[in-house]
């Protein structure tokens, strides 16, 4: 039933990003009328594109990654605790690495994977630009037109300055448990 979902993610999986807007926009009381998705494989593949991404890892996360610890996710090269380059499928892997922890450090590891791929893009040349759009945008589902794609884009080397303001739905504090 079009109105029954319990979680946002189901809504996207059962209708795609127009179902997860309308359910959004209904619990939330918002008005979001425009959206642009991707998956992890488009977040993989600009990461090579970028060369790869810096993250600080824990002694914990190292372990999960390097199959020491059970966890859902492992990398294809050693990692340490400590700063280490990940290619764009070790990034994903650390993104998603569950078990170790709570969910809210692993919505923090994603954070940081899109954080430190947006610190690389600042850094970028057209060129560079142009390779980054060749491989994320076919990967990309969005209600925007072309021309307004291209608007964006040719706007885009302005945002590179911009801090970007993250936030997780439910806010801390204002959510409770459900026994089940």
């Amino acid at each position: 039933d079009k109105g029954s979902y319990t979680k946002i993610n189901q809504a996207y999986f059962v209708g795609g990003p127009k179902q997860a807007v309308e359910a959004l926009n209904r619990n939330l009381d918002l008005q979001i009328q425009d959206y642009m998705t991707f998956n992890w494989k488009a977040v993989a593949n600009a990461i090579d594109v970028l060369g790869g991404v810096d993250i600080e890892l824990t002694a914990l996360e190292a372990q999960g990654l390097n199959g020491e610890i059970y966890t859902n996710a492992i990398t294809k090269h050693t990692v340490y605790e400590g700063w280490n380059h990940l290619d764009g499928y070790d990034a994903l892997q650390y993104a998603r690495q569950r078990f170790i922890d709570s969910d809210w450090q692993r919505i923090e590891r994603q954070r940081n994977v899109v954080s430190a791929a947006f610190d690389k893009v600042k850094t970028l040349s057209v060129f560079e630009w142009n390779n980054l759009l060749d491989t994320a945008l076919p990967l990309v589902k969005t209600n925007f037109t072309k021309s307004e794609i291209t608007s964006l884009l040719m706007d885009a080397p302005g945002f590179t300055n911009s801090e970007i303001e993250q936030m997780t739905i439910p806010a801390e504090g204002t959510y409770g448990s459900k026994k089940t």
